[in-house]
């Protein structure tokens, strides 16, 4: 390329720039002094489309620009920590020094492109809280360099924390688009996906022109380039950070993990790559555990990836619901957080073993058939009569051990917690829930005994084990609502009477 097609190239970067000041100028005076010492020339213009050139006198070598501000424009634009403030923001990482009343202001050096090696903590210490207006120190950075498929410099930080936790709103991305070192998009938006909002830093590219717009950005396939490589590369290092430090690693998590777990329910295109990186505890695991870890450990006839939601872990293991998966051995994820059975559900499927969750399905962890009662079929349909339209059935259950029944093809309390928080009924959407009853437990037993000769209270004991069973499920509604036939249990089995009290 020859030195005019180079002069002709950069026409128009940084026109728009200087032409914006007309917004706030009502004239603009540029005095110019070749190097050569030829003669000075001044360049005047009101913006309305015309202007004059003509010899000066006085000019020192090199170019001045001045803008006399409007009247209404003075008492803002004229003011040194407005123009300081403008200067950090999008210049501050200039080649050159840009000195204010004497006084250098751009003072942070643009470190991503420096030698890596050669830049120190302290150096990334004072970028980090620069750029990502923090005061707390990152847990960990990644320094990203490539040319294909896009030019890309990235300099990265994990946060020491987060505000989100602490029910601040949803934060801003961190993460600012930089081209030739001058700022193209401070928070961007388009260059990582919503669910990496935590990182702070910077991602500088070549390919990107100087004068791109916002809407162009939404809509470039370049833009959309540097995306998917970003991404990928992030997550690519997120799981080597994971297999060189666990313990950091599973630190990162419990701080970050929401937001992994998010871009799973929310990024179909980056959806299973994610799954290595959760942690989650499980019933054969002291610590928290991964999903290729659990793999390792299944059976070779086992099929399926099986999860527990639950509060704690104490109320996971006395679910009703791992009962038989207890008894057999087989393990399971515990799972604490309302959103992760969203999650799971999202996955579906890993590494071609389904994902399950057990309070739904009893997958091959069920025992053969057991031989029924000679008073099942007609107990269980006493029970539907006396629960109504509340269960579409009551059957006999393979899946209980200690406890008297059970629910199950119920909503789970996560989908209908978020049916709550938009303020719709579950119950429009979900399927009536089947009851299944153990017909081993001492309870049932007791139950069917009494149900003909002592039918008042036969009826309060019905209503009460299903109840318990909505509350193993974590879908009571209200557990108000059972109190007074509690206080009349309670009052018929301290008075030694088998019948309620009137």
């Amino acid at each position: 390329m020859s030195e005019g097609d180079t002069a002709q190239g950069l026409i128009g970067q940084f026109g728009v720039g200087f032409y914006s000041s007309f917004m706030v100028a009502e004239e603009v005076i540029v005095y110019s002094q070749h190097a050569g010492g030829s003669a000075a020339h001044e360049w005047r213009s009101d913006g309305y489309g015309s202007y004059t050139v003509a010899q000066a006198s006085g000019v020192a070598q090199g170019t001045k620009i001045v803008i006399r501000l409007t009247p209404e424009c003075k008492e803002q634009f004229a003011s040194a920590k407005t123009v300081e403030s403008v200067i950090k923001k999008y210049s501050n990482f200039v080649n050159f020094p840009i000195v204010l009343n004497g006084s250098p202001v751009n003072t942070v050096q643009a470190i991503w492109a420096m030698d890596k090696n050669k830049v120190t903590d302290e150096q990334h210490l004072e970028f980090y809280r620069f750029i990502g207006n923090a005061w707390d120190e990152p847990k960990n950075r990644l320094w990203y360099n490539a040319d294909v498929p896009v030019s890309i410099k990235a300099l990265l930080y994990v946060p020491g924390s987060h505000m989100e936790r602490m029910g601040m709103g949803q934060q801003d991305p961190g993460v600012s688009l930089y081209s030739r070192k001058v700022l193209i998009q401070p928070k961007s938006a388009a260059i990582l996906p919503e669910w990496l909002r935590f990182l702070k830093g910077i991602v500088d590219s070549e390919d990107i022109p100087l004068n791109i717009s916002r809407e162009t950005m939404q809509d470039s396939s370049l833009i959309r380039k540097l995306n998917r490589a970003l991404t990928t590369r992030i997550i690519k290092w997120l799981g080597d950070e994971a297999k060189k430090d666990p313990l950091k690693h599973q630190e990162f998590f419990s701080e970050f993990g929401t937001f992994l777990k998010e871009g799973i329910c929310m990024d179909a295109t980056h959806r299973h790559s994610l799954v290595p990186l959760l942690r989650y505890e499980s019933s054969k695991a002291d610590g928290v555990t991964t999903f290729e870890d659990y793999i390792s450990r299944m059976p070779e006839d086992q099929e399926e990836i099986f999860y527990l939601p639950a509060p704690n872990r104490a109320l996971a293991e006395m679910s009703p619901y791992y009962e038989t998966f207890n008894a057999k051995g087989t393990e399971v994820f515990f799972v604490y957080q309302t959103i992760d059975p969203f999650v799971l559900d999202n996955i579906r499927v890993f590494k071609d073993k389904k994902v399950v969750n057990i309070e739904q399905s009893i997958g091959s962890t069920a025992e053969d058939s057991k031989p029924q009662q000679d008073w099942a079929v007609e107990f269980c349909s006493w029970l539907k009569g006396q629960l109504g339209d509340r269960v579409i059935e009551v059957k006999p259950s393979n899946r209980l051990v200690n406890s008297p029944c059970v629910l199950v093809n119920h909503d789970t309390a996560a989908y209908r917690h978020m049916m709550k928080l938009n303020s719709m009924d579950s119950q429009m959407f979900g399927t009536k829930e089947e009851l299944e009853v153990n017909l081993d437990h001492k309870i049932i037993k007791q139950l069917n005994n009494i149900r003909e000769n002592k039918p008042e209270l036969a009826a309060m004991v019905a209503e009460q084990v299903y109840d318990n069973a909505l509350v193993a499920a974590g879908i009571l509604e209200d557990p108000r609502s059972m109190l007074s036939r509690l206080n009349g249990l309670l009052e018929s089995a301290m008075d030694g009477k088998d019948e309620p009290p009137q």
